[in-house]
């Protein structure tokens, strides 16, 4: 056997496995069976191994499918995650940062209801984790019960039955 082939397809093999360590780390999935993952095939550097990284360092992906509230909420539980909870001023600055530098021209849900104000996962809400734009909540004509991060990266609430793009955990 050759022991220069071996080596290099455990190398390989390795870098595999770290990548998809990677990948659940930066969606924030590391404590739960799922993760997004992608077998490379050819040895790649770590330069040319990012592009098949997504939003790596942070916990956040955008899916820039439009649907409501619900609808989205749905998609993301079917695939092992929720929509996104902020729990504090910096989980907001990462989803903000997300949204200006990539995709300023979107709207996205996030996983807050107003079932008293609760996060999609039943967890409390910190309102100091919520930064909202002037005048909201407002409620207007009595709909908005479900929030939405802006293009300014601040928080607002909307009728939960409009398609809107979404930010899966």
């Amino acid at each position: 056997m050759n022991v220069n082939l071996t080596n290099q397809k455990l190398n390989e093999t390795r870098f595999v496995l770290l990548l998809i360590s990677m990948l659940c780390l930066s969606t924030g999935l590391f404590s739960k069976t799922f993760c997004y993952f992608t077998l490379i095939q050819d040895p790649k550097t770590w330069t040319e191994a990012q592009s098949y990284c997504k939003n790596l360092g942070s916990k956040f992906v955008f899916n820039n499918a439009k649907l409501t509230w619900r609808d989205a909420q749905l998609h993301c539980r079917k695939n092992h995650v929720d929509l996104a909870s902020i729990s504090d001023g910096f989980e907001n600055s990462a989803l903000v940062q997300l949204l200006t530098h990539n995709y300023s021209q979107y709207e996205a849900w996030i996983g807050l209801s107003k079932n008293l104000w609760l996060w999609s996962d039943q967890s409390k809400v910190s309102w100091l984790s919520v930064k909202w734009a002037e005048g909201e909540p407002d409620n207007t004509d009595g709909n908005e019960k479900c929030g939405l991060v802006r293009e300014t990266g601040l928080i607002g609430d909307e009728d939960c039955f409009v398609n809107i793009c979404f930010e899966p955990l």
